[in-house]
């Protein structure tokens, strides 16, 4: 096989290098520190939301879109996690209101 691996190589990553001693580390701390590492050019914000793509949703797949992160949102913010900061906060607020707006496009096709 071309370009088989023979052996693992694990990422090296600072929250899990810190994860046996410190009981804060979450799912949170983990994923945010791999985009950093994975994404070009390196995000200041490694969730933050791309609004664009979802402006190409049809509304059903924009309340889908904006319910999923919201509640991603959610759970990163409810565990303070480092990355709970006020760009996440923002795209919280942004996604509440295409959510109730999308919601009720969707609801409003269907009576």
């Amino acid at each position: 096989m071309i370009g088989r691996i023979d052996r693992d190589s694990p990422i090296n990553l600072n929250c899990m290098m810190r994860y046996n001693v410190d009981d804060t580390i979450t799912i949170w701390d983990i994923l945010g520190e791999l985009l950093l590492l994975t994404v070009e050019p390196t995000p200041k914000n490694p969730f933050e939301v791309d609004h664009t793509w979802i402006d190409n949703l049809s509304s059903s797949q924009q309340v889908l879109c904006t319910a999923g992160l919201l509640n991603s949102f959610q759970a990163l913010l409810s565990q303070n996690s480092i990355w709970a900061d006020d760009e996440v906060l923002e795209d919280v607020k942004h996604l509440s209101l295409r959510h109730a707006h999308n919601l009720s496009c969707v609801d409003n096709s269907h009576v």
